[in-house]
């Protein structure tokens, strides 16, 4: 059975981003090189959202196996001021187990209520360099600039035709699909850049040929 999942990207190696600088940064960031706030901001389904838990997971998993519980990513539209207290005891008990710089992902930032915005900035202030958030957003210029210059802000942008046609590919080789190079560039056209839409097209394709068998 066909499980999207599957091909998730599992490590930074597996994030597939055009520009080779863009994944080197993502990957200091992942092995702990560089720990400043991070702002990755594109349209959907360009895998910002799984490249923040990636590089999470893995700075988790290079400290200690006690951080599994705290890898889980928090959304912005419901964050709210006990969220921040909770970010606080995490980032404490983070560096008891000793992570040298806590990590906290938080998804879709720019639906947080300004307000709460507000104090997640000021609360970035405080802790200095002693904890790091990983952000996304599909509307960056819903932020402030003062938010903004508070991160790393990295461009995540569709990928290119190219790109997605050769995963798309791989994918359907290994699930035991022939496919003509029409029929593949038709699929790729479709997904417009976005791997959430190119899974989902792939996945329809391969529960499709199954039921022809």
């Amino acid at each position: 059975m066909f499980n999207k999942r599957n091909y998730e990207p599992k490590s930074i190696n597996d994030v597939i981003v055009d520009d080779p600088d863009t994944h080197q940064r993502l990957a200091d960031y992942a092995n702990g090189i560089r720990t400043e706030h991070v702002l990755m901001h594109g349209p959907p389904g360009t895998a910002k959202s799984t490249t923040a838990k990636v590089i999470a997971e893995t700075r988790a998993n290079a400290s200690s196996s006690v951080l599994d519980a705290f890898i889980n990513p928090y959304e912005g539209v419901s964050f709210s001021e006990k969220d921040l207290q909770r970010v606080e005891r995490e980032w404490s008990f983070q560096r008891f187990g000793g992570v040298g710089t806590p990590v906290t992902v938080i998804n879709e930032i720019d639906k947080m209520p300004p307000l709460m915005r507000e104090k997640l900035k000021a609360f970035m202030d405080e802790q200095g360099n002693s904890g790091q958030i990983i952000a996304t957003t599909n509307n960056r210029h819903v932020l402030s600039d003062a938010m903004q210059n508070r991160f790393d802000v990295i461009p995540m942008p569709r990928v290119s035709h190219e790109t997605l046609k050769r995963r798309a590919a791989e994918i359907i080789s290994e699930a035991g699909i022939e496919m003509d190079d029409d029929q593949l560039n038709d699929l790729v056209q479709t997904a417009n850049g976005n791997w959430r839409d190119l899974t989902a097209g792939v996945q329809d394709m391969v529960i499709a040929h199954k039921r022809a068998a």
